[in-house]
């Protein structure tokens, strides 16, 4: 009995930490909670009639001058990924808004000058319409690897989660490598705007 109740008190405690880590505006596995990133630029981009912004951020104002100590880049495209779904107190984006963004990526996708975008560590690329955003994190330390993402990979992440978390009720989705890699820690997240 004893047993019972400590994997139910475990569990009680899990669940009230991913409802702290929600309510704070971040994904569960990360330390870059949306609602404390510092913006550092920012563009709009038109497609199939909606307005898509996207945007660069750091993930607190104390590291914003530590990209000029990038290390190399790793790619970081196509890998096998660890996708799940947050639920929690804190707001969803609307399914409307997450269906239009991910029927406005193609176009997004096939305009960009590159199929990659660069991220320093501890820096976020958004992509967001409406209440619906996607966000892909380097979770490397300061001073650790820069990465190239794809952007296919936020489409392809983005047409999983929406339909697999927002559309039926949940807070956010998360995906992130399944396999450990050395120097290439990032997490993807839907999450509300």
């Amino acid at each position: 009995m004893k047993a019972a109740l400590s994997i139910v008190a475990l569990l009680s405690l899990a669940a009230l930490a991913a409802s702290a880590a929600l309510q704070s505006g971040g994904a569960v596995l990360s330390s870059c909670a949306a609602g404390a990133r510092v913006l550092v630029e920012t563009r709009n981009v038109t497609v199939a009639g909606h307005e898509i912004q996207v945007s660069t951020k750091a993930c607190s104002a104390n590291i914003i001058n530590s990209r000029s100590f990038e290390k190399r880049q790793t790619l970081a495209c196509g890998q096998a990924t660890t996708l799940s779904c947050a639920v929690g107190p804190a707001a969803a984006p609307a399914p409307a808004d997450c269906a239009a963004l991910q029927a406005a990526l193609p176009g997004f996708v096939a305009a960009q000058p590159s199929p990659f975008f660069v991220v320093a560590p501890q820096f976020v690329e958004e992509v967001a319409l409406g209440t619906c955003q996607y966000a892909w994190i380097n979770n490397n330390a300061v001073g650790g690897v820069t990465l190239e993402g794809c952007w296919t990979d936020v489409e392809t992440f983005g047409s999983i989660l929406t339909p697999g978390c927002i559309n039926v009720g949940q807070n956010a989705g998360i995906a992130f490598p399944t396999t450990a890699v050395a120097n290439d820690a990032w997490i993807f997240e839907v999450v509300h705007s």
